[in-house]
């Protein structure tokens, strides 16, 4: 028999060869893909999510085209490839081909399951080395020495007074809170810790569930007046993840608290949501909103740097009354009747409902676990924050505790567990 040489296909031909319904379908989605891409590009938030959306769907419309004629690991290899890519490139959300809004991680995710395994922060954290700083109470006025030290899986977060002989400790929990008068402040027997909330924000937004913070005063540092100094000092310690798993509140029935103008209303949702909206009598902070879809990463860009705010006309009254004694233009955003004070003006337009929502998320925080849910929330402050949160605990029938043991386990929830951020440390 004369033997016979067949020639591998060209593309032309390997795209035109009969196709299953599944491959057709894989087909599809590239198409799509790269489509959305084109009409992406320039458009979305961050300006490389529509190139690399263009080129992963390429990359899959060639690999699932060729699959009969390519080694199968290819299938994989390539995506994976973009990895490194996606996971710089994007976090924002954009058009996906069936019409609704999903960040590039979701795409991801859907594409290659071990992805969103290794996204799911679902393990206990603490940081790997003590760090400290220095800085000045925003009421008292007084200087303040600052300590953090790792702590044990389950253990909180603590705040020790090291200036006084016994060294009371307070665990920051919602039923420690004693004071809720332009901060939040906690107590036990007597001894307080106040303006916790920029710094309970930064564990929150990093996942940092375990810490001891120590100090030699009544009140945390203000630091610039966000929580930006804090993120930077807790990752240049480092994350450790922990073994034992965390602990989420999962929200399953409507819930409401409403106190005047002022509300906070919480619904069911697949991840954690705030929608924020403040509405001053002032020009510059009138019917302002924000809507935060939470994330490590975002919180960081996005919330952690937005700065505390005052009024001019406030100030006299304030420090007659023994408050804001160490606010300065250095520390927070001052405005007057028309304008804002500070020569470098906002770190974004809306600066102010930016640090609503981190002082939001610093009361949340001592809640214990993170929410899964959506909270809109209109005019709110620490007060009504606190009284929601009590309510919420005694609203065991609105919510499930939820407790992932195995990463495996997420994948086929309805929820998302939130991606805090970062295990890397900071080079400093």
């Amino acid at each position: 028999m004369e033997a016979r040489t067949v020639s591998p296909p060209t593309a032309s031909e390997a795209l035109l060869k009969p196709q299953t319904a599944g491959q057709i379908l894989v087909v599809a989605k590239g198409c799509i893909g790269i489509l959305n891409g084109m009409l992406t590009r320039g458009k979305a938030k961050d300006a490389g999510v529509g190139d690399v959306w263009f080129f992963s769907s390429l990359m899959w419309f060639i690999c699932h085209s060729l699959s009969d004629y390519i080694l199968p690991f290819t299938n994989w290899l390539l995506p994976c490839a973009l990895i490194p890519i996606c996971y710089h490139a994007s976090h924002p959300p954009f058009p996906y081909g069936t019409g609704f809004a999903v960040s590039y991680d979701d795409f991801l995710c859907h594409w290659i399951p071990e992805a969103r395994l290794n996204s799911v922060d679902y393990r206990q954290r603490t940081i790997r080395n003590e760090v400290s700083c220095t800085g000045i109470g925003l009421h008292s006025g007084h200087p303040v020495n600052l300590t953090i030290k790792p702590a044990p899986p389950d253990y909180g977060i603590t705040f020790t007074r090291k200036d006084i002989p016994s060294n009371p400790v307070i665990k920051a929990q919602f039923d420690s809170v004693v004071d809720t008068n332009l901060s939040t402040t906690i107590g036990k027997n007597g001894f307080k810790v106040s303006t916790v909330e920029h710094l309970m924000a930064a564990f929150f937004g990093l996942g940092i569930d375990n810490a001891r913070v120590e100090l030699d005063g009544p009140e945390v540092p203000i630091m610039d007046g966000s929580a930006g100094p804090f993120v930077f000092l807790l990752k240049s310690a480092g994350l450790k993840e922990l073994k034992s798993p965390k602990r989420f509140i999962v929200v399953r029935e409507p819930f409401e608290i409403r106190d005047g103008g002022r509300s906070i209303s919480l619904c069911p949702s697949k991840e954690l949501k705030i929608s924020y909206t403040i509405d001053f009598n002032h020009p510059l902070l009138r019917d302002q909103s924000y809507e935060l879809r939470f994330s490590g990463k975002d919180f960081v860009k996005e919330i952690s740097r937005a700065r505390t705010f005052g009024f001019l006309r406030d100030i006299e009254t304030l420090r007659e009354n023994g408050l804001a004694m160490g606010g300065s233009l250095d520390n927070a955003v001052v405005v007057d009747d028309f304008r804002i004070l500070n020569e470098d003006g906002l770190r974004y337009k809306d600066e102010f409902v930016r640090h609503k929502i981190l002082d939001f998320l610093g009361d949340l925080a001592i809640l214990g676990c993170p929410v899964i849910g959506h909270f809109a929330v209109h005019k709110s402050g620490h007060s009504l924050n606190q009284r929601m949160l009590k309510k919420l605990v005694r609203s065991s029938n609105h919510w499930e505790n939820l407790v992932v043991s195995n990463p495996r386990e997420c994948v086929d929830m309805s929820v998302n567990i939130p991606v805090f951020g970062h295990m890397d440390p900071v080079r400093v």
